[in-house]
């Protein structure tokens, strides 16, 4: 895909119909409760006395965040953390997990202590005891943020003077664990913290619940009441603290003379930069993204002139290859070419037959005539997994262990094939099950060939009976190995072997292994030969696999032992073996900061690395004969559908972990992702199961942005059915709120800068909360008696996610 095939070069569409916006909840009240249960019994006979039950009782607690708040919580926060951009029309905010957080614990303890009916409590615990909190660097007086640790209880009893403390009755009425919890406080200037604080009545309509699409949890939503937006340049600091305990600190009520600080119980901060047209909103980055992305190559990778050196030259830089130093075996210095399993164009496939594997990395260099260089791309591949293979004892095990069990099982039906003796477990040729198809395998190896002992390769081998392959599992098994030994034993076995070993002994002085010889094995019938011929047979075949697959699969599930498919279950997890600059060599101009790249992924150069992770532990002829045994029972992880992908590395990745990225083939079908892996904090590697005609980047629902449309203004949405569609008027334009003037009007006087004052008390100080509800009304969108929820409020504010769609083939 290429910049030019972009469409939607940045544009908002309408809301997509799957977030849903709720105002609040209304959790249980932290405290100690109380189970009852009892039994009654009615209806029994006259004269029966009742039947008595005890009463059971069961108490319970139930705790809320108060004086720390796992980092676990917070989901997301906007701007991004040190992010640097044009955030000045945004209203910074945070999401949280534990959806229930802003509603857990009351604003007023003693207002919620003195409400009995459910209206009253209802009326309480709808005010958030949570607010975020935008102060601008420069508000401080120093660059240090005023963020002091310690212990809570002695962080909110004890203070400097001057410094205001919460209600004592918060950490009084504390469980003792909870007084003695690590906690992390911010002073903040008495006048900063009166000019910028929410009112209590504005607090509700500065938090809201999101509710997510499938099976993702809901989240809540705590925003602030201020633009950051300021002449001068600097840091802006969000602290989301507790106003526990602040209810009579709040706006519009005075503090003190003596009063120069307010100490606040900070539960998360972190800190961004506003800068007018930077970079650092979702749409803006994503916008730079689209504007550089294209295929996994070098950038400026071309070759000069146009004679067919150069074209060969740009050919290979065009698919993803890139030039290194080579050192041949004779010690020749020189250039060869190189890429990774992840390629710009088509990959071409090498030279290999069908089920084929190589065993040494020499066999997968390619040479080419044309241009008188190597292509090392899969003999790297080769060598890269045989030492990852060497470096990850996990890896190898499984493989080790299939390698041993086979040779077991193939020595196992060898020995068998040369029972002799009264315990013989082969019958005589001809006379019996079994001996058919042994008799073919009476061949001698082909290196002790002779001319009258020719091999024979063409000879047919007979297929086996179904009780040829009772008597081969048996074999297998190892019954006829012990049943063998039994009779050895009964034959007087043990004693002849002591009087052999007593004359020698005696006789020479020489070594029983010199005296005791081998058994007898005809030098015309070799081990391999013969087991490779016992294999030929199909029959034979299928019971040796099921047997080496039974084993194999005991060794993927032990515990102790990671199993092959354990490890390798995707290709993804292939690519997560290897060093990051084998997948993508000289990262810095292949994959610079800030770019998108499109790529295939080579299904053959991840089959040479397999190759060379399953090369260990091969010895022997007799190894390399039940290689490929092996490796069919141990399961290829390499795809064998087409596959590619996307490697991002951008701020995005960091800042928008969970942006949602869908890709669709040229019929429109869904394309699903294979792995989404975060290499680093703005690395991301993304494989689909398939090639894509389309892919789409949208923003994350649960970080969409609450703030301002063009013109500093507010495009009104629909409350009712389509809820969310932008409201139009008769010419069919936007209805926008102000509708004379723009935010600026609503800004809090005698304040910080850019604080919007939403439900104020006078007549004298315009609020939003009171006019937005009067242009809702107009619009149609609310009833002459109904109020504007905090849902309704969010919708209002609530940007639609942004979306960039890249079209076009790879």
């Amino acid at each position: 895909m290429s910049p030019t095939d972009t469409i939607g070069s940045g544009k908002r569409p309408e809301p997509i119909g799957d977030l849903d916006l709720s105002d609040a909840v209304r959790p249980a009240a932290p405290g100690l409760y109380e189970v009852t249960v009892t039994q009654d019994v009615t209806g029994l006979p006259k004269g029966e006395k009742d039947w008595e039950f005890t009463c059971e009782a069961q108490q319970f607690e139930i705790r809320a965040p108060q004086f720390r708040l796992n980092p676990g919580v917070v989901h997301s926060v906007h701007p991004p953390v040190n992010a640097a951009g044009g955030f000045d029309d945004d209203l910074a905010h945070v999401t949280l997990r534990h959806y229930l957080l802003p509603w857990e614990r009351p604003l007023d303890p003693a207002a919620a202590a003195k409400a009995h009916t459910d209206a009253e409590l209802t009326e309480v615990r709808q005010t958030p005891w949570l607010a975020l909190l935008l102060v601008h660097s420069g508000e401080l007086g120093s660059d240090t943020v005023p963020l002091t640790d310690g212990v809570a209880q002695d962080l909110l009893t004890k203070a400097g003077t001057g410094v205001l403390l919460p209600d004592q009755q918060i950490i009084k009425d504390a469980p003792a664990d909870v007084k003695n919890t690590a906690c992390q406080v911010v002073d903040l200037p008495a006048a900063l913290f009166t000019q910028l604080a929410p009112r209590a009545n504005e607090l509700r309509y500065l938090a809201h619940v999101r509710h997510l699409p499938g099976n993702d949890p809901n989240i809540s939503v705590v925003a602030t009441n201020r633009f950051p937006r300021v002449s001068e340049a600097g840091t802006w600091h969000a602290f989301l603290v507790s106003l526990e305990g602040h209810a009579a600190h709040l706006p519009p009520a005075q503090l003190a003379k003596d009063v120069t600080h307010v100490r606040l119980v900070c539960l998360h901060t972190w800190s961004f930069t506003s800068q007018p047209k930077a970079g650092g909103s979702f749409a803006t980055v994503l916008n730079h993204l689209a504007q550089g992305a294209g295929p996994l190559r070098a950038a400026g990778a071309t070759g000069g002139g146009n004679d067919a050196a150069a074209k060969q030259v740009r050919q290979r830089l065009d698919a993803g290859y890139l030039p290194c130093a080579y050192q041949t075996f004779s010690g020749e210095r020189t250039t060869a070419w190189y890429r990774g399993p992840l390629t710009a164009t088509v990959p071409q496939p090498p030279p290999r037959k069908a089920g084929e594997h190589y065993q040494q990395a020499d066999d997968l260099l390619i040479y080419l005539t044309d241009q008188g260089v190597f292509d090392i791309s899969y003999a790297a591949a080769f060598t890269l997994g045989r030492l990852t293979a060497l470096a990850r004892a996990d890896l190898t095990a499984p493989v080790l262990s299939a390698r041993a069990y086979a040779r077991t099982l193939a020595l196992r039906l060898h020995a068998a094939s040369l029972s002799q003796g009264p315990h013989r477990v082969v019958p005589t040729p001809g006379t019996g099950p079994g001996r058919g198809w042994l008799d073919a395998a009476q061949q001698p190896h082909p290196r002790r060939a002779t001319k009258a002992t020719p091999a024979g390769p063409g000879r047919a081998v007979p297929q086996a009976t179904a009780e040829d392959r009772r008597w081969l599992r048996e074999a297998l098994r190892g019954c006829h190995l012990r049943q063998s030994a039994q009779t050895l034993l009964a034959d007087g076995l043990h004693e002849r072997l002591t009087a052999a070993y007593a004359t020698a002994t005696t006789a020479t002085g020489a070594r029983a292994t010199e005296i005791v010889a081998e058994p007898a094995v005809p030098e015309s019938v070799a081990p391999v030969a013969r087991i490779s011929a016992l294999l030929a047979d199909r029959e034979v075949r299928t019971v040796f696999r099921r047997e080496l697959v039974a084993r194999i699969g005991d060794v993927k599930d032990a515990s102790t032992t990671p199993g092959w498919a354990k490890q390798l279950d995707a290709a993804g997890e292939l690519l997560a073996l290897m060093p990051f600059d084998h997948l993508v060599p000289q990262v810095s101009s292949t994959l610079p900061p800030e770019s998108l790249r499109f790529f295939y992924l080579d299904a053959d150069w991840l089959r040479a690395f397999e190759d060379g992770l399953l090369s260990t532990g091969l010895h022997t002829d007799l190894d390399a004969l039940l290689d490929a045994e092996v490796r069919r029972a141990l399961d290829s992880a390499v795809p064998s559908a087409p596959t590619s992908g996307i490697l991002i590395r951008s701020q995005l990745c960091a800042h928008w972990p969970d942006v949602l990225i869908e890709a669709r083939d040229d019929k429109g079908g869904r394309l699903w992702s294979r792995r989404n892996d975060h290499l680093a904090s703005e690395t991301t590697l993304i494989l689909f199961e398939g090639i894509p005609d389309t892919i789409t980047f949208r923003e994350p629902p649960h970080g969409l942005q609450l703030g301002l449309d063009a013109g500093q203004k507010i495009a009104l949405r629909s409350l009712k059915a389509p809820t969310g569609k932008t409201l139009k008027d008769a010419h069919d334009a936007t209805v926008e709120f102000p509708t004379q003037g723009d935010i600026t009007a609503y800004f809090r006087k005698n304040s910080v800068a850019s604080v919007l004052s939403l439900d104020t008390d006078t007549a004298s100080d315009p609020s939003v909360i009171p006019d937005l509800t009067k242009a809702l009304r107009q619009a149609g969108q609310l009833a002459s008696n109904e109020a504007l929820t905090p849902a309704g409020v969010a919708l209002q504010l609530l940007n639609s996610p942004w979306q960039q769609t890249f079209k076009g083939s790879l």
